[in-house]
């Protein structure tokens, strides 16, 4: 069984990465990534991967294709130091590492995006590079000469550079949490709602005949339960809950596989000792209130799934059972006052017109979440 170290980093010209960068002489899937050859490092093979997309992260394709081509197979032992993809910042997302991990079981990496010299990878890239700088000939390495001069420089530097010290650093690997994956997924869910209530809300103000048309556009081709399914799939991100439903046909289109780790927020929760329960126990109740749910038939046990059940008066649910019923009615008939939030609301058999601020909604959506992640990271 094969071992394989793999470093993946943006490409750059800094004193750090040039020479290793002028070993990667092998076009990847993607135009914008390139390999060298493996390096023998004792016992394993030494890969340098860089790429240069500013806009995507590497993808699981391009990955398998590079294992493919080095002979990788998937019981072989693999660990990745890599840089976080981040918006302008190449690199790897822990989706796709996940992703990959799924077709080769004995994968580990570590994330690093600092530049701190005194940090493993930085120090062991250091020595890697001065190495390779003095045993490179027109992007040849002599292989003899790079592993005497890189024995040299890590014993003058103190590092270890071993298969063990490896697995020892990716246990300090840093990682986003399961409940920031989760937050994201349920922020995103409704960004494009919230952008488009923003737009028309803006436009309307101005000119109705162009909101009018602006609405139109943005229904265009909606399901006929599009903005309620965005709810009922967040309900599954915070419960893991699958039966909770939207007038008994909204159901959650998820299960435990699209979740982060499979794990939702409450099964984050339910993984506290009990004095950080207590402590969140009122936000948590908060939050569920805000999405539509509540745990009314036992407060004193909102961490139970049995206890999570629909709000039946929530006006979250509401407003996005009108807007889904406003995308399947004639152009003509649409009225942008009900997808900015208009709504009539019956209580104790009175009629009153609300208008609930979708915006504001979102926003508060995102606070409650943040109010928990000092718990759940």
């Amino acid at each position: 069984m094969g071992k394989y170290f793999i470093i993946i980093y943006p490409q750059r010209s800094d004193d750090l990465w040039r020479n290793n960068s002028r070993l990667c002489t092998t076009q990847g899937t993607s135009p914008n990534e390139s390999y060298s050859d493996g390096i023998k490092v004792n016992d394993f093979t030494l890969f340098f991967y860089q790429t240069n997309d500013r806009k995507e992260s590497i993808t699981q394709q391009s990955l398998q294709e590079f294992f493919k081509a080095n002979n990788i197979l998937p019981n072989s032992e693999i660990i990745i130091f890599g840089h976080k993809f981040e918006p302008e910042h190449p690199g790897i997302s822990e989706q796709v590492l996940d992703q990959i991990k799924s077709n080769y079981p004995n994968l580990e990496y570590r994330l690093f995006s600092t530049a701190n010299i005194d940090e493993y990878p930085c120090k062991l890239i250091w020595c890697l590079n001065f190495s390779i700088s003095i045993s490179i000939k027109d992007s040849t390495l002599n292989q003899e000469s790079f592993q005497k001069s890189l024995n040299s420089k890590l014993e003058e530097k103190s590092i270890k550079f071993d298969w063990e010290t490896l697995k020892k650093e990716v246990e300090k690997k840093s990682v986003i949490k399961p409940f920031s994956l989760l937050k994201h997924s349920i922020m995103t869910s409704f960004l494009d709602l919230d952008i488009d209530w923003q737009g028309i809300k803006e436009v309307n103000e101005k000119d109705k005949e162009n909101a009018k048309e602006y609405l139109n556009d943005i229904l265009k081709g909606k399901s006929n339960n599009y903005y309620c399914q965005k709810l009922v799939n967040l309900w599954f991100y915070l419960t893991g809950k699958n039966d909770l439903k939207i007038d008994d046909k909204v159901t959650t289109s998820l299960n435990k596989k699209d979740l982060p780790y499979e794990k939702s927020v409450l099964d984050l929760i339910n993984e506290l000792d009990e004095l950080k329960k207590y402590n969140l126990k009122e936000k948590w109740i908060n939050l569920l209130r805000h999405v539509g749910l509540n745990v009314d038939k036992d407060k004193n046990e909102p961490y139970k799934i049995e206890n999570i059940n629909l709000d039946e008066k929530s006006i979250v649910i509401l407003y996005l059972k009108n807007i889904d019923l406003l995308s399947q009615q004639n152009k003509e008939n649409r009225n942008v006052n009900i997808f900015l939030g208009k709504l009539e609301k019956t209580e104790d058999e009175k009629k009153e017109i609300i208008y609930f601020n979708f915006h504001e909604w979102y926003l508060k959506l995102g606070d409650l979440l943040g109010e928990l992640k000092s718990f759940l990271e």
